[in-house]
């Protein structure tokens, strides 16, 4: 997809005119040449007032196009990446073989097997001179040419000789690399912190290093001197002060200045966060305060984080919450429990999610399929596979209606309805930004059993044993590697057996006649038929025109298997028809699949080609990914071979 900018710059000219009476018309040649510079000077005033305003305006754009959020985008037709703003518009034609993140408003881009970098107007910055290449932080980036790593600045100058066997990015002015196969830091100027003396080291993290040699961790300081032995299997991030430690199979916690406050006793260890950690002895949990002591015994299934005085905890598969007294102040009632933020918590009953308040008080309904974090006042709800948002009152500002959603922030949230992407603020308004559209395409079905005497035949009596429900028919034939997943041949038959007929609850025959009945396509040269046609020829075109479409990703499309299929624009039977369609390949791409139960049916979300939403009932149209089933001529009897249907 190509999108041009068009910016259109308006110069306004105020005119400012005055009346003047001249009673002498032969007028002074010193006046004359004064109004003359006057003008003169007022021109270049006025011109200079133009410059700086074009001056200041590029600094505005400039500065506007540095903040430009930028991801890289692969284009299936190019085979070829490159990047696209958050609506999904082409800001930087794909032409790399590969592509990265931006960082520090440059981003490492791979063309012919060499790296090098780009700014967020698609220029090369750094020339692709480099085997390997990583993000700029503080200024610096690693690169590799002819297995040597060094450092480049951002005019794409070496400012640390490529000299190392490895190198990782700066983070606090200093930097890991390996020489000689050890491992050390140095700083911006190439000075060694410690010397090349460890196996293995990580990045300094508020102040420390992390170092280990002889398989046991230490931690150091920006000066290179040990605030810890190296005696330790392993060491966790800080937090709340406190870091989780590892030793002999048990676990407990140091501070920063490399003291055990609390020794290593528990089985497994959660780090702390506001003066609480979740600890294990068995299988068995508990809090631990920064003491050490035990705020509830070991009685829960799960480990728990603090906030906001309350803590979240499982015992006998259900969740509630306990204080920092260990008292339950919530009962177990949940499924599924988060924890508390400005007086709100996410909670789970029966699959479905709601809010509650400190006091365990409904603030909303249990009716929603997945809630978000709380964003700009506002929070993402998920429901019948569509997005709308809520306050912290539980009172619905927009109700679901949009297929993905973003969270608020500073008013504004993107917001996708088909294929139109647009910004949404609090008012309702939407600004669209984007249509996503895609070329129309038709796969005409397709049935060659009927014209293959021998098959239509078999075809004939597998549909009379599917409505018997014929184990016996089955069994006599079913491939001894029959495949019923992805992954590959069930162990035996017999499993084959076990998982499809024997159950009780197996939609086996139902599938395997919808889907048989669908068509299906031969491959003459192995003596193979494949059903539902949709999936081979979709796949393999073997022979027939590729589909025209923006993508070959098959888990983004169905097909029309009838004509004259309705598109209405809600998944109901007396809403509007928008759309007649006749064998048409329709999208479902970033809707996902989301199957929509009514009385009259299950209802699927597409997208038009135009880029509007509609619905369709389940039974028109087939996914080109999920169902595929092949049956195999072996010594003169066809056999099962492949069934795998989701």
């Amino acid at each position: 997809m190509k999108k041009l900018l068009l910016i259109i710059t308006a110069t306004v000219l105020i005119c400012s005119g005055c009346t003047k009476k001249i009673d002498n018309v032969n007028k002074d040649i010193d006046n004359k040449t004064k109004l003359q510079e006057d003008k003169k000077n007022e021109k270049n005033e006025v011109t200079k007032g133009q410059e700086n305003e074009s001056n200041t305006q590029k600094q505005e754009k400039d500065k506007r196009e540095n903040e430009i959020n930028l991801y890289a985008n692969y284009d299936d037709i190019k085979c070829k990446y490159g990047y696209c703003d958050q609506y999904g518009n082409i800001v930087i034609q794909a032409e790399f073989d590969h592509a990265d993140d931006f960082y520090e408003d440059y981003a490492v881009v791979m063309r012919d097997g060499k790296c090098g970098y780009i700014n967020k107007k698609g220029e090369v910055v750094v020339d692709f001179e480099f085997d390997g290449a990583e993000r700029f932080a503080e200024g610096y980036a690693v690169v590799n040419k002819d297995h040597k790593w060094g450092y480049i600045d951002k005019n794409g100058d070496v400012v640390i000789e490529l000299q190392y066997q490895w190198a990782r990015d700066f983070q606090g002015n200093y930097a890991i690399v390996r020489k000689d196969e050890k491992y050390g830091y140095i700083n911006k100027d190439n000075k060694s912190l410690t010397g090349f003396i460890y196996d293995s080291a990580n990045e300094f993290q508020q102040g420390l290093g992390y170092v280990c040699k002889d398989g046991k961790w230490g931690l150091i300081n920006k000066e290179g001197k040990n605030i810890t032995e190296l005696e330790y299997d392993e060491i966790g991030d800080f937090s709340d002060g406190y870091a989780l430690v590892g030793k002999d199979n048990k676990y407990g916690y140091i501070n920063k200045k490399g003291e055990r406050v609390i020794d290593c006793t528990f089985d497994l260890g959660q780090k702390f966060q506001q003066s609480y950690a979740s600890v294990k002895i068995g299988d068995k949990w508990a809090i631990i305060n920064k003491e050490g002591q035990n705020i509830p015994n070991y009685e829960y299934d799960m480990p728990s984080e603090f906030s906001e005085g309350l803590a979240p905890v499982e015992k006998n598969k259900k969740f509630g919450y306990i204080n920092e007294n260990g008292e339950v102040v919530i009962d177990f009632k949940y499924d599924r429990a988060c924890s508390f933020k400005d007086g709100i918590a996410v909670v789970s009953r029966d699959d479905k999610f709601g809010l509650i308040n400190r006091e365990g008080k409904n603030i909303t309904e249990f009716k929603y399929d997945s809630i978000g974090e709380f964003s700009d006042g506002l929070v993402v709800v998920g429901e019948m596979g569509e997005w709308g948002y809520i306050d912290s009152k539980g009172n619905v500002i927009f109700e679901p209606q949009f297929d993905t959603s973003a969270s608020f922030k500073d008013g504004k949230a993107i917001v996708r309805i088909g294929g139109k992407i647009g910004l949404l603020d609090k008012s309702g308004e939407i600004e669209w930004k984007r249509v996503e559209t895609y070329e129309k395409t038709t796969l005409t079905p397709i049935d060659d059993s009927e014209k293959h005497d021998d098959f239509k035949s078999f075809k004939k009596q597998l549909l009379e044993a599917i409505d018997k429900k014929d184990v016996d028919f089955i069994k006599a034939h079913l491939h001894k590697d029959v495949i019923d997943d992805m992954y590959g041949p069930c162990e035996n038959s017999a499993q084959f057996l076990e998982n499809h007929l024997y159950n009780e609850n197996t939609l086996f025959w139902s599938n395997l006649k919808h889907i048989v009945k669908i068509g299906g396509v031969i491959n003459n040269k192995k003596n193979e038929f494949i059903f539902p046609y949709v999936y081979d020829r979709f796949i393999e075109p073997d022979g027939l025109k590729p589909l025209q479409t923006d993508f070959y990703d098959r888990t983004s499309y169905v097909v029309c298997i009838n004509d004259n299929v309705s598109v209405y624009d809600k998944p109901n039977k007396d809403s509007k028809i928008i759309s007649k369609e006749n064998y048409s390949v329709l999208r479902v791409g970033e809707m996902s699949w989301c199957f929509i139960e009514k009385d009259e049916g299950k209802w699927i979300k597409i997208q038009l080609p135009t880029g509007e939403r509609g619905y369709v009932i389940k039974e028109n149209v087939q996914g080109t990914y999920d169902d595929n089933i092949m049956f195999v001529k072996e010594k003169g009897v066809w056999k099962l071979k492949v069934y795998i249907v989701e």
